[in-house]
């Protein structure tokens, strides 16, 4: 994959005081656990918006080696989603 003009990367702050597992983050370049798959859109690689662990949302009953990557066009701000498990 071409490499894709990233966001900055913003760190997650929880209100409940927990800490945040290492595998969340919003922006900044995804931490793939399997292959590179950042969609394309737009002739162009899309941008990282959001990298999700598992184990900060047990509510989504994910399985907790889950990751859920959802990137965002910044040319027409369409959005994908990838899940990719260990």
């Amino acid at each position: 994959m071409a490499d894709a003009e990233g966001l900055p990367e913003v760190k997650l702050l929880r209100a409940d005081d927990r800490e945040a597992c290492a595998g969340t983050r919003f922006g900044g370049r995804p931490q793939f656990i399997q292959v590179d798959n950042t969609p394309d859109c737009c002739g162009r690689p899309m941008a990282l918006l959001a990298q999700l662990d598992g184990l900060d949302y047990p509510e989504a009953e994910l399985p907790d080696s889950a990751l859920v990557y959802v990137f965002v066009c910044r040319q027409c701000f369409d959005v994908s989603a990838e899940l990719q498990c260990m």
